[in-house]
């Protein structure tokens, strides 16, 4: 399962789930708001490697289906891993307030975006 910790503005809208916090690859995700061209959009931030996932909703389904698309497009996947990772991380999603220390792989994002608004609105 996915762990998504997200940012204090968005905990009115979030469930917040309890639990052990999985030291696992690909399981922490850091979720944030972003602002594109006056349209909020939703960053995850994969907290070991830094893969940045976008989507326009927030939910737990449209992760799932992006993550699911996403991998779906990854080439040197074999069909085993591809399902693994389906079925084992990215089929339920636990939603938890950012503890208190700071993903700078998120930051490092979130900084990017406020400084290339024009690009951003050109792709979307």
């Amino acid at each position: 399962m996915a762990q998504l910790f997200y940012s204090p503005d968005l905990a009115d809208r979030l469930p917040h789930n309890t639990g052990k916090i999985s030291q696992k690859p690909l399981r922490r995700w850091q979720l944030s708001p972003v602002k594109i061209d006056n349209k909020t959009y939703y960053l995850y931030v994969e907290e070991e490697t830094g893969l940045p996932v976008f989507t326009d909703k927030l939910g737990e389904g449209k992760f799932g289906q992006v993550t699911i698309n996403f991998l779906n497009e990854m080439p040197f996947l074999v069909d085993p891993q591809r399902t693994w990772l389906m079925q084992n991380v990215f089929s339920f999603n636990l939603y938890r307030p950012i503890p208190s220390a700071e993903n700078k792989k998120l930051k490092n994002y979130l900084q990017i975006i406020a400084s290339h608004q024009a690009e951003f609105k050109e792709t979307h």
